[in-house]
């Protein structure tokens, strides 16, 4: 569902990229999309995140959603970024999204270098991603997608990192290529060893006992190191 609310410059952190559009002295309109919303994308202009998460999904040749992309705040969506032929955009939390035109982006080089920055991090998750489908144990490859997604839309707590969108066992096992059986079988797996605690509002912690530090540290190791060989500059 789609709804708008009027934006001022004013509420927005001096670090935040929406901080970097030129807004008049009425102030915009933002667009609030609730969770599951599609999002519609419109070539030459982009959408700022203000607030929530966005998954970028691809249909699987059995017609399961693959996720092939998390956008968070301050980041952007845009035609530049997707192939709209084969991917789209899903709001995974409610969500507040920005427009942004490219005239506005071809005016304001700081908005322009952020961009740029988002662009990479497309460029790096498409990596990250790809690299874990390369893992050939099931495990490994829950766990990197896991960790992956903490990364991107995670925040510490008290009993370690927990992952703030919900996503279903099927999508993690579309994404994966593999059968929800499996997921669900391996997820349990991990919250017996204590690498994983599932939180009263269903999200996924990655424990930060000491056994599952002692687990973790190892398939760091092995993970970080594989997409270390990845980089080229």
């Amino acid at each position: 569902m789609m709804t708008y609310s009027t934006y001022k410059a004013k509420s927005v952190k001096q670090k935040d990229l929406s901080d970097l559009v030129q807004l008049n002295d009425h102030g915009r309109k933002i667009v609030n999309y609730s969770a599951k919303s599609h999002i519609p994308i419109h070539t030459n202009n982009f959408w700022l995140v203000i607030t929530g998460v966005v998954k970028l999904i691809a249909k699987s040749p059995n017609g399961g959603d693959i996720v092939v992309g998390i956008v968070g705040k301050n980041q952007t969506i845009g035609a530049q970024q997707i192939n709209q032929a084969t991917t789209s955009t899903v709001a995974m939390t409610d969500t507040e999204l920005l427009y942004v035109s490219m005239a506005e982006i071809e005016n304001c080089r700081a908005l322009a270098l952020v961009i740029i920055e988002s662009l990479s991090t497309n460029c790096r998750q498409s990596q990250e991603l790809a690299y874990l489908l390369g893992l050939h144990r099931v495990k490994e490859r829950v766990q990197a997608f896991l960790q992956f997604l903490a990364n991107e839309c995670g925040e510490l707590c008290s009993d370690g990192q927990k992952i703030n969108i919900k996503i279903t066992h099927q999508e993690i096992a579309n994404t994966l290529s593999t059968t929800r059986v499996t997921i669900s079988n391996t997820i349990s797996i991990l919250k017996d060893e204590g690498w994983l605690l599932v939180n009263p509002k269903r999200l996924f912690i990655i424990s930060s006992t000491k056994e599952s530090d002692v687990l973790r540290l190892e398939f760091d190791d092995k993970y970080r190191g594989g997409l270390q060989s990845l980089k080229t500059f």
